[in-house]
This record gives structure tokens, C-alpha cells and sequence, in this order.
């Protein structure tokens, strides 16, 4: 069985109606399930053409359970399917589809409150969907399944000899990207991640996370129903006349930081060194409002004494290097930012690959050296050579992105340093930790002490 509840919204409206046409869809899809639906369709593919059976000219929300019950007599044993459709029937200049993450989390959340949600599936059939970030908040706010059809379809038309092979690229680029979200996250599963809402809004009002994204933070508040809804028309009218810019920048299409005019001024200032070439940069720069930061204002204080401030020498020896070993930094990088910090009276950090005992002692030396349970490069040469020692406990990043160094890598020289055979992938931490419990972190501590 196959329902198409119409739900759309209307540019001519002078009320927001979206906010009431998600509740209706979250109705509609709660009235589907407890009519014996198991798989919800979320959609927004265009009919064109073909207006719903129950569709009339004066009601722009119809009720997919109408069509559902219609049916359920002549065809109960099919009636597992309910498709709730996201735009109008019909191509219409005043109407727009509902967002459709607002409408899989307005969904999800009305299954979840009525105790439906495990005894259904939720796909979602969009146009909308093209980055990895879209399937992530997709699935992370309940979709089982989601059909990128207008990506697939253009990914498909741009090798029209072989359009399988491409629409399959696309998707294992896709399956990579949610994989190295979740590892970030600890997740190993896609049941784990589904429905966990592991987000925080930005630029989201109370209202709407409260009706489509319960429990997710919003610590800066935003646009409301209303809002959205303007936006949307906007949009529309923009799509209509002039390309959006989302990733590119385009006059009169969205704004970004980085414009031509900020490009051109940042390469003169680097180029000439003139600082008010410099100045000119910053000025543009800051004049942007595209991010969070661009919108602070630092509140009126007393200046202090000049006297009372600390020194620029004092304050540079708070800088410290960021921990990047040598094998993911060349050589030459590697000593350059060692130079570099020593040079103001401040430590680089070696990171965990070791380093060359030839910078031992030098104005190329790490002052920070650290210590991974992968032992990499680790001999008493190299702890009696720190000011700090730093022990590694755990691997932020994952391999692929991080903690790990491709066989590639791996060449004569890194190997020597690390003490591995030439052309092995390394990975930090290895397979075998050697910090189980507190008192081996103790012991390490000990031990490092004894060294230095």
C-alpha cells in the first residue's frame, strides 16, 4: 500500500505553516504505523503532473491515512508501505518542500513518543541529500535508510558509459565518510549511531528543537519556524534567478569569509610585507559576519598599566608547539618549527615519532618529548634531551585521519628513528597497550623520572 499524503507549504501564507504542516506529517505517519504500516517513505521527489487522489484545491495538508484506510479492505496483505510526500503534487511557484531533516526528526520523534518508532522502518527519498554530513544528521535523527536519488542521478549523467560504476563510487565514498565520523565518536555501528543525536545546533531557536530535536543543545539560540520559512522562499526565489555559492564563492550568492577581494589582500600583504596592506586584510576580514566569532564584541574595560602587563618575552615562553612527530612532518618542517620556538625562549613538541639525536642539544632540539605506548624512537638519549616529558595515554584521532603512518612513510631515515623495519604502516596506539591500570602509569612515571 502506498499512501501520498501531500505535505507542503505555501509562500502566500502570511503565518508560518510549517511548524503545522510538521505536526501534521508527524500525525499522519503515527496514524500509518497503528494502521499496520511498517516502512515509512519520507519524499520529496517531484510528481509532476499527477495531484493525489484526495487532493484538493482548497487543502494543502492531506492525510495519508485517508488513502491508507480506503485501501485496507480491498488490499489488506500490502498494506506494510505508507509514503508521506514532502512537496506539493504538482509544480507550483508558491509552494516549497519541508526540509527534510526537520521532517525525519519531526517524524522520528512522534513514533519515539508513542512507542511506535521500533516496529517501523523510516526511509528517507530526497534531493536534498548530497554531502556526508547529510546522511550523518539524517541517520543521527532517526532515518533507517535514505535514497540520495538527485546526487546518484547526477553523479550517474557525468559518466553516462558507466553509471553503475559511478553511482557506486559515490556510495563507498559516502559509507567512508559515516564510517570516520562514527570512529570519531567511538561508534563501530550504524544501530549505535542511528537515533543518538550526537549534535549540538547552531542557530536554531528553543522552539524548533524542542519540537523536531529534543535534548539537542543550542547554546546560541536562532531562527524559529517563521524564519525558516522565509528563508526557504528566499531560497527559492534565489534558485529561480542566480546560483546559491554554497561552495563556491558567487556575487550576490551566499557569503563567505574568503571573497575575492580578501584573497587579493592577504596576497599582497604576504607577498610585499606592507602592513597596511596587512591592516586592509584584517579590516575585510573582520568586517565579515559569517561566523560565530565574527558576531563577539569585547566588553568595555580599564586598560591597565602598561607597567603591570607582562612582558612580549614572558608571554611568548606560554607558546608551546602542538604535537606533530617527524614521519607525518618532513624532516625539514619538523626542525624548522623546533628552530622556530626555541628561537623566543619557547619548546616545540617532538610528537611521538622520535627524533634525530643528531638535533640533540641544538637550536633544533624539542624541548617537549613524548611518550606513546608505541615506544617510537624512545631510547635514554632522547628523554635526557627534554625539558618536558609528556606521556601519551590514549590516540584522539583515528587511523586514516591521525595516529597513524602509512607504509609509505616509512622510509630509511623515519625507521631508523623509530626503530621500525622500512615500508610498515605504524599506528599509535598498537594492538598491545602497556598502561593497563593505574599503577602501570606509576611505574612509567617513575621510570621517566629515573631517565631525566
Amino acid at each position: 500500500m502506498e499512501a501520498d499524503g501531500q505535505q507542503t507549504l505555501d509562500r502566500s501564507e502570511t503565518d508560518s505553516r510549517l511548524k503545522a504542516a510538521l505536526e501534521k506529517l508527524a500525525t499522519d505517519a503515527v496514524a500509518a504505523v497503528k494502521g499496520g504500516a511498517k516502512i515509512i517513505v519520507l519524499s520529496d521527489r517531484m510528481k509532476v503532473g499527477v495531484k493525489s487522489s484526495s487532493s484538493r484545491e482548497d487543502d494543502k495538508f492531506h492525510s495519508p491515512t485517508q488513502s491508507s484506510n480506503s485501501n485496507s479492505n480491498s488490499n489488506s496483505n500490502s498494506n506494510s508501505n505508507s509514503k508521506l510526500q514532502l512537496n506539493p503534487p504538482t509544480q507550483s511557484s508558491n509552494s516549497n518542500s519541508i526540509p527534510v531533516l526537520l521532517a525525519t526528526a519531526a517524524v522520528n520523534r512522534a513514533l519515539v513518543e508513542a512507542g511506535l518508532r521500533s516496529s517501523v522502518g523510516l526511509i528517507v527519498e530526497s534531493g536534498e541529500v548530497r554531502e556526508v554530513h547529510h546522511f550523518a544528521v539524517l541517520l543521527g535523527y532517526g532515518a533507517t535508510a535514505v535514497n540520495p536519488y538527485l546526487s546518484l542521478a547526477a553523479v550517474s549523467s557525468l559518466f553516462p558509459e558507466n553509471k553503475v560504476a559511478a553511482a557506486a563510487n559515490y556510495v563507498k565514498a559516502v559509507d567512508k565518510g559515516l564510517k570516520k565520523i562514527m570512529s570519531k565518536m567511538g561508534i563501530s555501528t550504524l544501530r549505535s549511531y542511528r537515533s543518538a543525536q550526537i549534535f549540538e545546533a547552531v542557530g536554531l531557536s528553543k522552539e524548533v528543537v524542542d519540537c523536531c530535536f529534543p535534548g539537542t543543545p543550542s547554546r546560541v539560540g536562532g531562527l524559529g519556524f517563521h524564519e525558516i520559512e522565509n528563508s526557504l522562499c528566499a531560497s527559492a526565489s534565489l534558485r529561480e534567478n542566480s546560483p546559491d555559492g554554497l561552495y563556491r564563492w558567487r556575487k550576490d550568492g551566499e557569503a563567505h569569509c574568503w571573497t575575492p577581494q580578501t584573497v587579493a589582500a592577504f596576497r599582497n600583504a604576504a607577498r610585499t610585507g606592507d602592513k597596511a596592506k596587512f591592516a586592509e586584510f584584517s579590516a575585510a576580514i573582520n568586517a565579515q559576519r559569517c561566523t560565530l566569532r565574527s558576531l563577539l564584541r569585547f566588553k568595555p574595560q580599564t586598560s591597565l598599566p602598561i607597567e603591570e602587563v607582562e612582558s612580549v618575552e614572558s608571554i611568548m615562553r606560554h607558546f608551546v608547539g602542538g604535537a606533530m612527530s617527524l614521519g607525518s612532518l618532513s624532516p625539514e618542517a619538523h626542525e624548522t618549527i623546533a628552530r622556530a620556538f626555541n628561537s623566543f625562549g619557547s619548546m616545540s613538541n617532538s610528537g611521538e615519532g622520535g627524533e634525530n639525536p643528531e638535533r640533540f642539544g641544538t637550536d633544533a632540539n624539542c624541548g617537549i618529548k613524548q611518550v606513546a605506548s608505541g615506544r617510537f624512537g624512545v631510547t635514554i638519549e632522547y628523554l635526557c634531551a627534554a625539558k618536558d616529558l609528556q606521556i601519551k595515554l590514549a590516540q584522539g584521532a583515528k587511523p586514516g585521519e591521525g595516529g597513524q603512518l602509512p607504509a609509505h612513510k616509512v622510509n630509511a631515515f623515519v625507521a631508523r628513528l623509530r626503530h621500525a623495519k622500512e615500508g610498515t604502516t605504524l599506528i599509535s596506539p598498537p594492538p598491545h597497550h602497556d598502561i593497563y591500570s593505574i599503577e602501570d602509569l606509576a611505574q612509567l612515571i617513575y621510570d621517566l623520572k629515573c631517565a631525566n
